[in-house]
């Protein structure tokens, strides 16, 4: 597993624990709200002091709630958007199970590419997936040479070291 791999790895599970909290408690402040349609007339009654609705909502908020998540609830009552509390939940819910809309490729090479390179490659990559595109750089002594690049599922494998299989592979199926 390349270093890009094992970070990408780490990332992912990041990414899930963080929201697995997101999730769990804009559920439970959701659910406490459709439960009593009350408590949306005051979290949003913009005439009652921030310091009252705060504390209205942090009783609704799970005791292991993290700092940001709580905040987050915060600024929805400050700016009197509790009301999309239900339309943020259905969208976060849609990019857990599709992900985020950004797509990342990212390069491997056998050493650290020149500026001139990087901007080749990186105009080839957006050339085919989309200017919208993140490209990463990593070093990657195992390829020997050429390039490596990955999109998702998609891997394009230029390297050296693929091509010495290939041949390894042809010699061994000709004997």
């Amino acid at each position: 597993m390349t270093p890009g791999e094992l970070a990408q790895k780490y990332a992912a599970a990041c990414f899930g624990i963080a929201l697995e909290e997101w999730l769990g408690s804009l559920r439970a402040v959701n659910a406490a709200i459709e439960a009593d349609q009350s408590v949306v007339a005051v979290l949003d009654d913009q005439s009652k002091p921030f310091v009252d609705r705060q504390r209205r909502i942090e009783a609704l908020i799970p005791p292991r709630t993290s700092n940001a998540v709580r905040s987050f609830f915060g600024t929805l009552i400050s700016n009197g958007d509790i009301t999309l509390l239900p339309n943020v939940l259905a969208d976060l819910e849609r990019l857990a199970v599709s992900g985020p809309t950004a797509q990342m490729a990212t390069v491997a090479s056998a050493v650290e590419l020149d500026a001139s390179t990087r901007q080749r490659v990186e105009g080839s990559v957006r050339e085919r997936y989309g200017q919208e595109i993140q490209v990463r750089f990593e070093v990657d002594s195992a390829l020997i040479g050429g390039l490596m690049i990955r999109v998702g599922d998609e891997v394009i494998d230029a390297s050296v070291a693929a091509r010495l299989r290939e041949i390894d592979g042809a010699l061994r199926r000709a004997t």
